[in-house]
């Protein structure tokens, strides 16, 4: 007979497939020291790892989540779009503005959510991307 260990569903990448070859005739006990001695060694381990990854995972989509909802209230009417473990984007889109030029917004968040890796601004005033830009040329205040 042969005993395999599973593992939960994850993106963690190929894993080994751990499993042995017992005798059933043995009886339960000595195929529940088998198990214990020959599979679980190993096994335990890679499923400790599965598990701790899949809570990071878990704690990283959660962190994007709520600062892509906080970033979206900063503008009304922008969505957010989740790539399940890739990343999070918020949009938004103004087909009009005061010059007639579209107005777009687009905040690519971090895979850990803690930061925006990747922020578009198209067809914003000049104005208002200086103070952008002089806002982050200025080193942060240390308090």
């Amino acid at each position: 007979m042969a005993v395999f260990g599973r593992y939960p569903q994850t993106d963690l990448g190929r894993l080994s497939a751990h499993g042995i070859t017992v005798a059933r005739e043995r009886g339960p006990e000595w195929l529940a020291r088998s198990i214990e001695r020959r599979l679980f060694p190993d096994y335990l381990n890679d499923l400790a790892r599965v598990l701790q990854h899949n809570r990071d995972q878990e704690q990283k989509r959660e962190r994007r989540t709520y600062n892509a909802g906080e970033l979206a209230k900063l503008l009304p009417g922008a969505t957010v779009d989740h790539n399940n473990h890739a990343g999070t984007r918020v949009h938004w889109y103004k087909p009009y503005a005061l010059d007639g030029v579209p107005t777009e917004i687009s905040a690519e968040l971090s895979i850990d959510g803690q930061t925006v890796y990747t922020l578009e601004l198209r067809g914003v005033p000049i104005g208002l991307a200086g103070l952008l830009l002089d806002l982050a040329a200025t080193p942060p205040q240390r308090v």
